[in-house]
Order: structure tokens, then sequence, then C-alpha cells
């Protein structure tokens, strides 16, 4: 069961998200679950993954912002293996790294910055550009009739997905993102009556918001900018083309803005 640290947390979130949708991601927690959280990336332009539609769930601990989620992508993308548990640095596997400002626009960014890499971890593959390509064609027809759970909590893009399945010529279209349409209602959990006392200093709610996630190294327990998280371990920043830079900048300014509401 989530502290109320965590259930406001994450709720406030939510609202950040629907209010300034972040962009080519869509997130949204579990009705039933706020620790639960559902997420899409739209393959960007210039990219294997173009034209993509790729489903996953972030799993948050009890304490959070104290601790990062699990991360998991569902849809098969020729870049991780699907279901499996990701060994990332803003994910569970380094919480020593984990920053409580942190939030899921940042998580989601990081991933994506990661996912258009070419650099190796736990629960990523190898695959061919051509492959990753014959996947992003096939996973709305995969998220429509092999993924149960992007049916029961998408069923906005599961009607839209429809639509581009019956046109063969919009595969390749990107669908806007959801969270910019009529947002969902927020869950309802019931929270413990005590508050969480795992950090009794300045919570994150009163912290100034860091910038989010950049795309570079994780630097050495050390170096003094230790703290800046980036998507993998030893995230390697040459693989991106400048196409790809452009857009990721933009990603990294609207979470940034979405981080600075959240805490202002």
């Amino acid at each position: 069961m989530a502290t109320r640290t965590a259930s406001k947390r994450l709720a406030r979130e939510y609202k950040s998200i629907q209010d300034t949708p972040v962009p080519y991601i869509t997130a949204k927690p579990n009705e039933a679950n706020i620790l639960e959280w559902h997420y899409v990336l739209e393959g960007p332009p210039d990219t294997p993954y173009f034209g993509g539609q790729y489903h996953g769930i972030l799993k948050f601990p009890a304490d959070y912002p104290y601790a990062p989620p699990s991360i998991r992508m569902l849809t098969p993308s020729g870049r991780f293996q699907p279901g499996m548990r990701l060994c990332l640095s803003i994910s569970d596997y380094h919480p020593k790294s984990w920053n409580p400002a942190w939030s899921v626009s940042t998580i989601l960014t990081g991933l994506m910055s990661f996912m258009v890499s070419d650099e190796h971890t736990a629960g990523s593959i190898t695959t061919s550009a051509e492959t990753k390509k014959q996947l992003a064609r096939a996973s709305r027809k995969f998220n429509n009739t092999n993924n149960s759970q992007f049916k029961e909590v998408f069923p906005e893009l599961v009607e839209a997905n429809r639509l581009v399945l019956e046109n063969p010529e919009g595969n390749t279209t990107v669908t806007p993102t959801p969270a910019a349409a009529t947002p969902a209602t927020a869950p309802t959990t019931t929270t413990p009556t005590t508050t969480n006392t795992t950090n009794t200093s300045t919570t994150p709610e009163s912290a100034k918001a860091p910038a989010p996630a950049p795309v570079g190294s994780v630097p050495a327990a050390s170096d003094p900018g230790a703290s800046r998280p980036s998507g993998g371990d030893n995230h390697n920043n040459n693989g991106m083309s400048l196409s790809q830079k452009i857009i990721f900048v933009s990603v990294l300014f609207v979470s940034w803005v979405i981080a600075s509401r959240m805490f202002s």
C-alpha cells in the first residue's frame, strides 16, 4: 500500500502530465493501484522506431519518491526483452543514484533517450535496424490483439489503432498523445493515516526541481555531478543524430517545465 507521501506525489505528477503532455510519451496510473503506472512511447522520427507504439509498466515502491520504480516494456521493440526488468540508472537497479526530485516524466524521458541509443544493459537486446522497423510496424497490431493490459488501460488507443490498421498507409503515422485528449479520472486510493517518516529532511514537494535527466554517462561516485542521471549505466550519446538530439532537447525542456510547475 502506498504511503500518504507516495499517493500525494504521484497524484500531483499525473495532473502535471495531463496539464503539460510530454512529446511522444503517454503515462497514467492504474485506477486500482496508484503505484502501478502504464506508459506508451511513440517512436520518434529519424529512428528505426518511428511509427511504433511501445507499452510498458512502471512499478513504484510504497515509499516513493524516496526510492525508484522498476521499469519494463511489454511491446516487442527489438531494443528490450519484452517484460524483462530493465537495468537503468533511473530504475530500481540503482537506488543509490536516485534523486527524489525526479518524476515520471523524467524517468520516461530518460527511457526514451536510452531506447534510441546503442548502449546495452540488462534487459536490452541486439537486433538490426530493419528488425526494429518491422517490429515498429507490427506494434499497434500486437498491442490491440496480444496485449490485454494495453487494451484495458488505453481503450482510446485501441480504437485509434484499429483505424490505423484499417488503413495500411497510416501504419507509419504517429497517433496523438492521449494525455492531450480527455484525461482519465485520477485513481482513488486508500492511504495510511500516518505520514511517511523514511525521510525527515526537506521533502520533494518543497524542494527545488532539478533539470530533467540529461543524455550522458553516469558519473562516478566521487564526481561532484554524480546525482545527475541518464538512461543507462554507460550512456553513449555518439549514436544519436542531430535530429534526434533536437527532439530530445525539446522533450527534456517540456519535462523541466512539468517539474518546475510541480514544485512551484
